[in-house]
């Protein structure tokens, strides 16, 4: 039994003490050696993965010598790369490559990276490469209900939302439609379809142009075309709270159902809020829109998304509510129109 106990004993030993001597090292100015895996050196970080600490940085300028148990990739300047390994010298590191020794100092690698691993610079490519891509994200939104008995009532509606995001601009392009009927009684009839690209001019500054096209048949309009261009600044961008103010131009050509054309030329004024809650996002926009020649064709239009995610990633719930106010309305419509409804929302990219 004590036979068994010492050989046990004897094997952790070992198995420590060659842990030990496979490990990297580096040693600090102040003495102090950190033994782990010397897992890269970048941009004047040295990291090492210790037992004690797991991952750590160390800035390179605080490095006296370096150590490793096995050949590593090694960048001395643009043009010049060892492999090999790292050994403590007078001099502070000495690199063995090909049976030659080259002595410099830790404060002069440019960088190091394992066998096998990517080097920091292919990294810093990709990464470029991957910053200069556009990505598409897609959303649907599905609402459906109805009842037949006493009463025949029906209502759907759906909405498809595409968004080319790059790292300067993006472009989104919706489509929504919509219809209801009680009793063989049409009470919504409507659809949209828009493009709204923005490009930016600097961190806080950007450009947008806008195109849209309505149809409502319970307001009396069979067409309206509305074009915009104009500024955009980011009043507030912190991550889960955002505020963007919107201000251009707008030339707007409608026909009503009576044929009746409409054209005019104003200004309008776009807010566009957004705040992430923990188990929830808010989305609020609020549009009003000014026209030059008549003033009665004034309008207020205000649209805010709550969202609520299910417990599949790519579902949520969709709670909705639409307002537009109308100075001058069609005749047989009300000045007032309020649209609030639950949809079911799927999203991918």
């Amino acid at each position: 039994m004590r036979a068994y106990y010492w050989h046990g004993l004897s094997l952790a030993l070992l198995t420590l003490l060659v842990g030990a001597l496979n490990a990297d090292q580096v040693v600090l100015l102040d003495g102090l050696v950190l033994k782990g895996k010397l897992l890269s050196i970048d941009s004047g970080t040295v990291k090492l993965d210790t037992d004690f600490a797991g991952e750590i940085d160390i800035r390179q300028e605080k490095v006296r010598s370096i150590a490793t148990d096995e050949p590593v990739n090694v960048q001395l300047d643009s043009t010049k790369f060892l492999k090999g390994k790292i050994s403590p010298s007078p001099e502070g590191t000495v690199i063995t490559a090909a049976g030659e020794k080259t002595g410099i100092r830790p404060d002069r690698i440019v960088s190091l990276w394992r066998r096998g691993a990517e080097s920091p610079a292919d990294r810093q490519r990709e990464a470029a490469a991957a910053s200069t891509k556009r990505h598409w994200s897609h959303e649907v939104s599905v609402s459906l209900s109805g009842r037949t008995g006493v009463s025949e009532n029906r209502s759907f509606s759906l909405e498809f939302q595409s968004t080319l995001q790059g790292p300067q601009d993006q472009l989104v392009i919706d489509l929504a439609a919509s219809q209801e009927e009680d009793n063989e009684v049409t009470n919504s009839d409507d659809f949209k379809a828009s493009l709204d690209y923005s490009k930016n001019l600097d961190e806080q500054n950007s450009w947008f142009a806008k195109s849209l096209l309505e149809r409502d048949h319970i307001k009396a309009l069979d067409l309206r075309r509305t074009f915009s261009l104009g500024l955009a600044r980011k009043l507030i961008r912190q991550g889960k709270h955002n505020l963007e103010l919107r201000l251009g131009l707008n030339s707007i050509s409608e026909t009503l159902v009576t044929g009746t054309p409409n054209d005019t030329f104003g200004a309008e004024i776009t807010l566009s809020h957004t705040t992430r809650f923990q188990h929830a996002s808010l989305e609020t926009q609020l549009y009003f829109t000014r026209a030059f020649e008549t003033p009665a064709n004034d309008r207020f239009h205000v649209e805010s998304d709550l969202d609520f995610p299910l417990a599949q990633g790519n579902m949520k719930l969709r709670l909705s509510l639409e307002y537009e106010y109308g100075v001058n309305p069609p005749p047989g419509t009300d000045r007032h129109d309020l649209i609030y409804s639950t949809s079911l929302v799927f999203d991918w990219k």
